[in-house]
């Protein structure tokens, strides 16, 4: 797959930190923000990554328009690009998806993969990278330079939105299509998480590459977390913790992109918001005040241009 990346050789050492948008649609909106938000990230040592997820896909390939267009790269992979370069990993995969009835939710079983196959085809050119993250669009930032100087203060291998016990939700469904992964483990020590955002350590790579190969996989909602346990030395923590009150994060209904857009303009702390489907706001504010989401004050009189 290497071959097919177009990237040869370490390009950007300094480098540590990943960001990956996982996306498996395209609209306008979002290549306009994640313009913005690679703008925002070079305020930092991270770097923005767009991972577009096609399910026939076999390979993984450069996307050299979208990537000039958003400023950072861009490649596309799928289902066949898991199958070429791990096998096992893609039947198991394959198996315990098609029990998944929900299109949508079927390809949760698949999305993990986005850290496998990005590693494997350019993780050479980032050779001192510490921590991958994982975002889906519908998850918005307030500014993602702070973001990340507020996320460097905690030390974890798995940095998730929140993590919820079998004793706090025993009917969630996954616990019983996921009792292969769980076998062995205390109840009392079941989690899971919303994975819509995600921050991974280079131990936790290690942990889930020894997975990956033995053919390991499960619904990522608790894979992911799951996969990190105090017995492998592997700690987590949560947005929430960090975050307190600045953190909105639910699994529906969604957010109106005004009441984030307004919060965003009102506070000066990192906030995190999901899920915010329609996102247009955001865009146009971010275009209207040339992406500075940290000076609001400076785009008070743009903003009436601003679509509410």
């Amino acid at each position: 797959l290497a071959s097919e990346a177009g990237i040869r050789g370490p390009v950007l050492p300094h480098v540590e930190q990943l960001v990956f948008y996982a996306h498996h649609g395209l609209p306008s909106i979002d290549l306009r923000l994640f313009r913005h938000f690679s703008r925002q990230l070079r305020q930092s040592t991270a770097r923005l990554w767009l991972m577009l997820y096609r399910q026939k896909e076999t390979g993984v390939r450069p996307l050299t328009n979208i990537s000039w267009m958003i400023e950072a790269g861009a490649c596309v992979w799928g289902n066949g690009t898991v199958r070429r370069a791990w096998p096992s990993v893609f039947a198991r995969t394959s198996e315990m998806a098609a029990s998944t009835t929900d299109p949508n939710h079927r390809r949760y079983w698949w999305f993990h993969c986005t850290l496998l196959a990005w590693n494997h085809t350019y993780g050479h050119a980032y050779p001192k990278a510490l921590f991958w993250w994982r975002v889906e669009p519908d998850v918005l930032v307030a500014e993602w330079a702070s973001f990340i100087r507020l996320a460097d203060t905690s030390h974890s291998d798995v940095l998730l939105p929140n993590f919820v016990t079998a004793k706090q939700h025993p009917t969630y469904p996954h616990w019983q299509r996921n009792k292969h992964l769980l076998a062995g483990v205390p109840r009392r020590e079941w989690v899971y998480s919303l994975v819509s955002i995600g921050r991974y350590s280079r131990r936790f790579m290690h942990l889930m590459a020894a997975r990956w190969a033995a053919g390991q996989v499960a619904y990522e909602e608790i894979f992911l977390p799951m996969s990190c346990t105090a017995r492998e030395g592997c700690r987590r923590d949560s947005f929430r913790s960090l975050l307190g009150s600045g953190l909105h994060f639910r699994f529906r209904p969604n957010w109106n992109c005004t009441t984030f857009l307004r919060s965003a303009m009102s506070v000066s702390r990192p906030l995190l918001w999901h899920p915010v489907k329609r996102r247009q706001c955001w865009a146009d504010y971010l275009d209207a005040c040339g992406g500075n989401s940290s000076r609001p004050g400076s785009c008070a009189r743009l903003l009436q241009e601003v679509q509410w």
